[in-house]
């Protein structure tokens, strides 16, 4: 994880970053933790950045095969549709690490770019959904802005503070007009909110050594937000006989809580698999030694695959110019998320074992648009 400490007056460990707006935090601050580990630095890349820009989505010319196949079934490119990331943007070789999404070289192979994480996860879901606009919001930055069409917010990154002072961030002022903004959109049904679940392989929401992630907490329960956590690769569901996948081993799960559960989902994040066909350790370095794969790992990259599946869902859904309900977006992607494409955690057949693990199952974006009528409240 890149951990990035951010309170008045704390100097953050690769930025100078301070949160304009926060007056009263508590005196023991938070950190701002981007749910993936950098694996490897490289040469300044020239991009643009700063509060809220818009940026064209990369070219799609990519061997895009880190998408699920189903993607190739898939007719929407997300026109209307709004998707801003809030995240950290930087060009600093210092803050840049390796991986490939995009540009296939003379084998046939994705070649290896250098990024920082929130460049990463703008172009992952620009790629999703190509014809909707970016925006890359900083994560230090003003309220984020809401937009004619359908918005999507994706947050691959948590505020971690000592559970003892939890209770103080019921207050959502004191997390930042960003993050504040994100809540009171999700709550207000503004906007769908994809929040990565975090990298430390236990329950959403769950205490680890005195520190929690207070962010997620208080997306709990709001109507618009989904939890996404990874599994460690797309599953080959083409037909019967076809592979299931597990979570992978760094990615948080569901947990016990039901309203958590109702709310989380899974999807594939290929980061590598070496010469003979194994996963790739987490956090792997992009070399030759990783074969197949992005080099991309965390649930970090799992948030803007969904990000990216409600920005076609925004297109599909809008009927006579009026964008579909976030909440009703997030509920129809919960709701016909599969769980035959996934290993089991106890018994044959999907029980609360497996709920506490993948929550409502792996999104499945075909499915999500396999209907003409408008969305509505069950």
């Amino acid at each position: 994880m890149t951990r990035l400490k951010s309170a008045v007056g704390l100097a953050l460990a690769t930025t100078a970053l301070t949160f304009a707006g926060i007056t009263a935090l508590p005196a023991q601050g938070f950190d701002i933790v981007a749910f993936a580990p950098p694996d490897g630095k490289g040469p300044n890349k020239d991009k643009d950045s700063g509060d809220d820009t818009t940026n064209d989505p990369p070219t799609a010319t990519a061997d895009t095969n880190w998408m699920h196949s189903v993607m190739g079934s898939v007719t929407m490119t997300g026109v209307g549709s709004h998707i801003t990331l809030v995240d950290f943007y930087s060009n600093s070789a210092a803050d840049q690490f390796a991986g490939r999404l995009v540009d296939v070289d003379e084998d046939g192979r994705l070649n290896i770019d250098y990024l920082s994480h929130g460049y990463w996860t703008a172009m992952q879901a620009g790629l999703v959904a190509p014809d909707a606009t970016v925006h890359q919001h900083d994560w230090d930055g003003d309220a984020i802005g809401l937009h004619t069409g359908f918005d999507v917010v994706n947050a691959s990154y948590g505020l971690i503070a000592r559970a003892s002072f939890a209770s103080a961030y019921n207050d959502w002022s004191l997390l930042g007009d960003p993050h504040q903004s994100i809540l009171v959109a999700a709550r207000d049904d503004k906007a769908f909110v994809a929040k990565a679940a975090g990298n430390d392989s236990a329950a959403v929401g769950e205490v680890i050594k005195g520190t929690v992630d207070v962010f997620g907490q208080q997306l709990i329960g709001l109507q618009g937000a989904v939890f996404v956590g990874a599994l460690e690769w797309n599953p080959d569901n083409s037909g019967e006989g076809g592979t299931k996948e597990g979570l992978a081993s760094y990615s948080n799960f569901a947990g016990s809580d039901p309203t958590v559960q109702n709310q989380f989902l899974v999807v594939g994040v290929e980061g590598g698999r070496t010469s003979t066909d194994e996963f790739a350790a987490y956090g792997s370095k992009c070399t030759d030694d990783v074969v197949n794969g992005t080099c991309l790992y965390g649930t970090s990259f799992a948030a803007p695959i969904v990000a990216g599946y409600a920005a076609l869902m925004g297109e599909k859904f809008t009927f006579e110019g009026n964008a579909p309900s976030p909440a009703l977006v997030a509920d129809r992607l919960l709701t016909t998320a599969r769980t035959d494409t996934l290993v089991n955690i106890g018994a044959e057949g999907w029980d609360a074992e497996d709920m506490a693990v993948y929550g409502m199952g792996e999104a499945d974006i075909y499915n999500a648009l396999a209907t003409s009528a408008p969305l509505t409240a069950n």
